[in-house]
């Protein structure tokens, strides 16, 4: 009797046991809807802590949990999350979970720094980016090195204001300036072009010091200051800045830009600045700044048609008048006098066409055309000068599918005409110089980086150029990069308006 009732106690059990126990197997479904084992599910009851994960077969087990309603949970990353209602007596299960085709929003937030250095490039390449610029409150490009060591800011003289940078301690004549690159504020434009450059349009700079890429010339001698402008699809659409100084400096700033079609965007950008008072804080009967009036007006165009071709084109119109000297006439009722007059108009292109995408290769097409009229008056002795330019480099870039070897080839036409007065002397001279380039860059790795470059330019007045530059750079570790750069820069003097 004992064992007949032990027996029916034990089968008992197990059968409690069993009918808590819920097995079965999760799936998904391939290509051809074929059922495939998901392992690595995860299964719970909803609103409990009890769960356990499917194995390499899809198989698990999982306790039940004492509820009225059972609901159990099956996820995984990537699919879509299931919930399914369990009966009591239901002992298995199967459940096949699909592909989620939609994720929901993702916000990817980082704070950036105002300047660093490039880690990437071989050249040594410092970004300041447009948070660094609002630190200086600048005014335009010369203001705008006023919170950075790399470049050396100081007036060429009090009486035109006129400014010029240093980089590696030789004048900015030996800098090759950028817009986007294109090379710009060069010739007759130098010796006032730092003022040229409304703070509030760029969006950052990129200075490389020594010899930099034979890609955009030979003119970078002791560095390249490329400047970012903003873009018609940027994410602003309408800006407004008014600045005055306790020096009776007022400058106001103003841009729009407007999308026309998906394909189309245009944008406007207008700069002002003046002063209409003379100030002579140290009594020396000379004014401390010239009273300057400018205005300056960009439009830009961008077209991108989304299958590998972009494009960018633009218009630039300038008129600045300088006054300065003494503020007060002499004894004999004479006054020093400083007046400069300048116009500027420029207009650029840019086309570029993306081939493949896989191995990466493209084609580029830069065009920029400027006139730049100069009429000045310093002291008793006129000068007036006018420059016409013209420049167009055409590139093809193409990289490996690895990405650790990339060439590129192309070739290069300027042309500069100079008309210069000086009192009663005439100078004319015209510059031709088409060139082919050609750089090579070996990166087999984030720590080492060789780029070796060379262009060949021919000169109508100054002959054959030959241009040799190499880039190295090798990280130790995150902290410590050594860098390399050697080469050759050539350019043409501007004796009289770079020593006004």
């Amino acid at each position: 009797m004992k064992f007949i009732i032990c027996t029916f106690l034990m089968l008992f059990i197990v059968d409690v046991s069993t009918a808590q126990l819920l097995t079965g197997k999760i799936y998904e479904l391939d290509e051809g809807n074929k059922k495939l084992p998901l392992a690595g599910s995860n299964i719970y009851w909803r609103g409990t802590q009890i769960g356990t994960t499917s194995n390499n077969d899809g198989y698990f087990e999982l306790l039940k949990v004492d509820s009225s309603e059972l609901y159990l949970v099956v996820s995984y990353i990537g699919y879509k999350a299931d919930t399914v209602q369990v009966p009591f007596n239901q002992d298995s299960i199967e459940i096949t979970l699909s592909i989620n085709r939609e994720i929901s929003e993702v916000v990817v937030t980082g704070i950036s720094f105002s300047k660093f250095v490039d880690e990437l490039d071989a050249k040594p390449t410092e970004i300041i980016t447009s948070k660094e610029l609002l630190k200086a409150a600048c005014c335009n490009l010369s203001e705008s090195f006023s919170t950075n060591t790399s470049v050396d800011i100081q007036f060429q003289d009090a009486v035109t204001g006129a400014k010029q940078i240093q980089l590696l301690g030789l004048a900015g004549n030996y800098t090759q300036i950028m817009f986007e690159n294109i090379p710009t504020l060069n010739g007759i434009a130098n010796t006032f072009g730092l003022g040229y450059v409304p703070g509030p349009w760029m969006t950052g700079i990129s200075i490389s010091k020594g010899a930099a890429s034979v890609v955009n010339g030979y003119e970078s001698i002791t560095g390249q200051i490329n400047i970012d402008y903003k873009k018609p699809d940027d994410i602003e659409r309408y800006y407004f800045n008014a600045f005055q100084s306790s020096h009776f400096k007022t400058d106001l700033n103003a841009n729009a830009a407007v999308h026309l079609t998906e394909n189309m965007s245009t944008m406007l950008l207008a700069h002002t600045n003046f002063r209409a008072k003379a100030i002579d804080d140290n009594q020396d009967s000379f004014a401390d700044q010239p009273k300057v009036k400018q205005f300056n007006f960009l439009n830009r165009w961008k077209y991108e048609s989304f299958n590998g071709h972009n494009a960018q084109f633009g218009i630039q119109i300038l008129n600045e008048e300088r006054r300065g000297g003494q503020v007060t006439s002499n004894a004999q009722g004479q006054r020093y006098e400083m007046n400069v007059d300048s116009k500027h108009i420029e207009m650029f292109a840019k086309n570029g066409f993306v081939f493949n995408a896989e191995p990466y290769s493209s084609l580029g097409l830069i065009l920029d055309g400027h006139i730049h009229q100069q009429n000045s008056l310093i002291g008793l002795r006129q000068y007036d000068a006018k420059q016409s330019s013209f420049y167009s480099n055409l590139l093809f870039e193409a990289r490996t599918y690895d990405e650790i070897h990339s060439v590129t080839i192309g070739g290069s036409y300027v042309f500069d005409q100079y008309k210069e007065e000086f009192d009663s002397l005439n100078f004319f001279r015209k510059e031709s110089r088409p060139g082919l380039f050609v750089e090579y860059n070996f990166s087999p790795s984030n720590l080492l980086s060789v780029v070796p470059g060379a262009r060949i330019d021919f000169h109508n007045l100054y002959g054959t150029f030959f241009t040799p530059r190499i880039h190295i750079k090798y990280s130790l570790d995150y902290n410590t990069t050594f860098r390399v750069s050697a080469g050759k820069g050539v350019r043409s003097v501007n004796l009289i308006s770079e020593n006004l």
